[in-house]
């Protein structure tokens, strides 16, 4: 990514974060920025460099382009190697889980992708197109039930979705604001 805006003493100046590998995310924190299989922290200059998730996740049979993580450590992303499909990987007393497919009711559609996880792991958006859709992708949501399952794939309805694309959703770290991308 090359000369994004920041604030600075309410002013906007242009930054340079770095290489663009995958769909850049924030994470909840605001001092990690995912970058697919990579990732970049905060630092009291700018960003670190570009470093790697490790094993788990740096491999050539999967296609990461967008990974979104819980403030509890949990990590949710796609997989365009192997039929667009949403994996989940949780931190379990402090150890990283390997990655595990979500269950079908969320990887079924086509073109699945593009996941964000809540702050605090309590719901998933993610785009697909699906039978039940008003057009192109289409948003949808599950919640995480209390026994760890995900709920229904849930389409977020007209008000989000049109006959175009719905994609990319993004809730900003004080859930007022959804961010997504509509094309025409």
């Amino acid at each position: 990514m090359v000369n994004p805006l920041q604030i600075r003493k309410n002013q906007w100046k242009e930054s340079v974060v770095g290489p663009r590998v995958g769909r850049p995310t924030l994470a909840s924190d605001g001092n990690t920025m995912h970058l697919g299989s990579q990732y970049m922290t905060r630092t009291s200059s700018g960003w670190s460099t570009v470093k790697s998730l490790g094993k788990l996740f740096d491999r050539d049979d999967w296609g990461i382009m967008r990974l979104s993580s819980s403030i509890q450590g949990t990590y949710i992303f796609d997989d365009y190697e192997n039929h667009d499909v949403l994996r989940i990987s949780e931190m379990k007393n402090g150890q990283r889980q390997p990655p595990k497919l979500l269950p079908s009711h969320i990887n079924s559609g086509k073109w699945t992708a593009h996941p964000f996880i809540a702050a605090d792991g309590s719901y998933l958006i993610w785009d697909s197109e699906k039978a039940d859709g008003f057009g192109d992708k289409d948003l949808y949501i599950s919640f995480l039930h209390s026994d760890g399952s995900w709920g229904n794939a849930v389409n977020l309805g007209k008000t989000i979705n049109t006959k175009s694309m719905e994609a990319s959703a993004y809730v900003s770290p004080d859930g007022k604001y959804l961010f997504l991308i509509e094309a025409h």
